[in-house]
């Protein structure tokens, strides 16, 4: 998944890309997991939290989280955190 992420405030500038691989999935699947990514990055600016390998492994953990709540599954994730 990329995700850009505002330099200054620490949030996603806009929704995440993600690319996916070895399932079936419409537009709509990733939905539920953005709110979720938004969340583990609003408590990481709250708490000074802004390098990218430390967002990286927020999203990760969210994502991973959601994924196998809602799937079962453990996916290999790779975020890409782009400041803008």
């Amino acid at each position: 998944m990329v995700a850009i992420v505002d330099a200054d405030t620490g949030l996603l500038a806009e929704a995440p890309d993600f690319l996916a691989r070895g399932f079936v999935h419409d537009e709509g699947t990733f939905d539920t997991v953005v709110p979720l990514i938004e969340k583990a990055l609003a408590k990481a600016a709250e708490e000074g939290v802004g390098g990218a390998l430390q967002l990286e492994q927020l999203i990760t953990r969210a994502v991973a989280t959601w994924a196998h709540r809602n799937g079962r599954r453990s996916p290999m994730i790779i975020p890409v955190v782009i400041d803008a």
